[in-house]
């Protein structure tokens, strides 16, 4: 499962609204974070489950 690998609260955050459809500017308008930042935690994301 993908949050088996997931390890960060910011991640596990960026990651469940991501499986619900929400756009990387759409999170971090809510997070309060730049859509780079969210790009940077979804790749993070994917690096750690790619291991």
């Amino acid at each position: 499962m993908l949050l088996d690998n997931v390890t960060g609260d910011r991640e596990v955050q960026v990651l469940n609204w991501m499986l619900d459809g929400k756009s990387q500017r759409w999170i971090g308008q809510h997070m309060a974070l730049s859509a780079t930042s969210i790009k940077r935690i979804k790749d993070s994301i994917v690096k750690q489950n790619m291991a």
